[in-house]
């Protein structure tokens, strides 16, 4: 679960199409509102099985350094139609918060309504501190996560997280076109030393967030913008770590140094940029001391 130090309304976004009583997998997606209007991704994954009972996982400011895991079970009921679950406790968390902090989320018979070939939920949830008494309150929506950006597009109470979704899905939602990248590389592939991958770029900012997506092994990387120095020996963790630098002239290229490569060798990483409402992830594969270039060319 996540963190908060305001009371806080919450609204998710989720995906339960062609609802049946079999074991299957949905994934969840959306935000928290508070009572003052502050929105929160946050991203729901569970299992239900024959008898409508339900566990996984949620996760909140799963774009952020607060990005928090935690475990979740619940129920469904396929008859009356309605979603409850809550959460256990956390399985993970990139916080600095105290564990007496965090705030579980329990959501108690969540109606829907389904419409076509959508199913969506609307209610209202409550927030707990680990002494039960309550730390949230508010409002609860979801939708199928293929329906996110019809849905996030044409509700204007999720107009304030369009972009920090669109962030963290531009890849499913709107990637980067195939026009945009000059491939002197197979972007596909892991890159090795002295890979270059060329972009033209519309945002005034480079947004690249950098985590390991394997196990943590102590990876360290240094970061030079035009050749300065800019982060010298950051761990990449299973967390993504956000780095953020401002976009001058009519371009900028970053280089990438592994500085070792860690306890289980090479070094790897994934690298995300974010460009506005779009993003690419690339993964590396580099020995001590060699690099890769990112290129950014100011669209015009």
């Amino acid at each position: 679960m996540k963190f908060f130090y305001l009371i806080f309304t919450f609204v998710i976004v989720c995906c339960l199409t062609e609802l049946t009583a079999q074991v299957k997998s949905y994934e969840l997606v959306g935000t928290l509102k508070t009572e003052n209007d502050q929105l929160v991704p946050f991203k729901l994954k569970f299992e239900v099985r024959e008898d409508g009972s339900l566990h996984g996982q949620s996760e909140t400011n799963f774009f952020s350094e607060d990005r928090t895991k935690s475990e979740i079970s619940g129920k469904l009921d396929f008859k009356k139609q309605y979603l409850s679950f809550g959460e256990i406790r956390n399985l993970s968390t990139s916080s600095n918060a105290n564990p007496n902090e965090f705030c579980y989320i329990r959501v108690d018979k969540l109606p829907w309504k389904k419409s076509v070939n959508k199913t969506i939920f609307n209610g209202r949830f409550t927030g707990f501190y680990p002494d039960s008494s309550i730390c949230a309150k508010g409002d609860i929506y979801l939708v199928s996560i293929d329906m996110l950006k019809e849905f996030v597009d044409n509700n204007d109470a999720l107009s304030g997280i369009k972009d920090s979704l669109k962030q963290h899905y531009g890849d499913s939602l709107t990637p980067i076109s195939r026009e945009e990248i000059i491939k002197e590389i197979d972007i596909k592939a892991p890159l090795i030393n002295e890979s270059k991958a060329v972009f033209q770029w519309y945002s005034s900012e480079i947004r690249i967030n950098i985590w390991d997506n394997f196990e943590e092994d102590n990876d360290l990387f240094s970061i030079y913008v035009n050749d300065e120095l800019r982060h010298q020996s950051e761990v990449a963790t299973a967390f993504k770590k956000p780095y953020l630098f401002r976009f001058e002239g009519d371009s900028c290229t970053i280089r990438i140094v592994a500085e070792n490569e860690g306890t289980r060798p090479p070094n790897t990483f994934q690298a995300q940029l974010v460009d506005s409402d779009k993003s690419r992830t690339l993964e590396t594969k580099l020995k001590k001391g060699e690099f890769v270039e990112f290129v950014f060319i100011k669209a015009k």
